[in-house]
């Protein structure tokens, strides 16, 4: 999957397909360049009172989600990325 990404000035690269102007909000997608230089595509999608976050590693096929009950929304990108710490240090 080729991922076109926006500058978004002091954040991480926001995905073109969800965010279409520069304002980039913090509920979409996004993508964080890991000390590794592997990309993760991040996503968060906030319920009522739950979100449904998932983590990509480009060119993987495999996406870790989780599904948070009770979430304070929104989450911040740093909350989001935080959940998936564990599965992202594994190579």
């Amino acid at each position: 999957m080729l991922w076109q990404t926006l500058e978004c000035v002091g954040r991480p690269a926001c995905l073109s397909r969800v965010n279409r102007h520069l304002g980039c909000s913090m509920s979409d997608e996004w993508i964080k360049i890991l000390a590794d230089h592997r990309r993760v595509k991040f996503t968060n999608q906030e319920l009522d009172e739950s979100a449904f976050l998932t983590a990509q590693v480009e060119g993987n096929k495999v996406v870790y989600s989780i599904v948070l009950t009770n979430a304070k929304n929104p989450l911040s990108w740093e909350e989001v990325e935080t959940h998936f710490e564990d599965e992202l240090s594994k190579r």
